[in-house]
Order: C-alpha cells, then sequence, then structure tokens
C-alpha cells in the first residue's frame, strides 16, 4: 500500500526534516537549512535541496515558489491510513 510505504519508509533524516517543516510553517530551503545545522545535523545547504525536492517527489512536502510545507494530501492519507488502525 502507497501509505503504509510512505509512512514506514521514512528514515531518521526524513522525519527530522519533516518535523523541521511542520514547525516552520511554508519555508525556504535555506530556513530548514538553519533550523537542521541548529540541531546538530551535519548536511550542506545542496543536500538539504536534494532531500527537499526528493521529499517532494514522493509526495510528502510541496513547493510553492520557493517555499516548501507538508502535503495536505499525504497528511490527509496519513489520518487515513491511522483512522484505519485505530
Amino acid at each position: 500500500m502507497k501509505i503504509q510505504r510512505l509512512f514506514f519508509d521514512l528514515n531518521g533524516l526524513e522525519a527530522r526534516t519533516l518535523r523541521v517543516v511542520a514547525a516552520l510553517g511554508s519555508t525556504r530551503a535555506v530556513g530548514v537549512f538553519r533550523s537542521l545545522k541548529a540541531q546538530g545535523v551535519s548536511m550542506s545547504y545542496p543536500g538539504v535541496v536534494k532531500r527537499l525536492k526528493t521529499m517532494c517527489e514522493q509526495g510528502l512536502l510541496t513547493k510553492d515558489g520557493m517555499k516548501y510545507s507538508i502535503s495536505a494530501v499525504w497528511l490527509s492519507e496519513m489520518k487515513e491510513l491511522f483512522t484505519e488502525l485505530s
């Protein structure tokens, strides 16, 4: 199931990136980079941009102009999954 794959295949960095984007709201890549760096994550700015792009391709994030945010579709799928599991 696609929903379960997206949820259970998150690695630590993807999960941390999702938490950063959720905490910052709609944010630019530089905001994610600074926040991850403040948390002690050793990653270059181009690496963060590549990670954000990959997460957009996976449907976890959306990009509007220069800003990234958590995908409403992905959130809806997660809500549906947890409703089914409960």
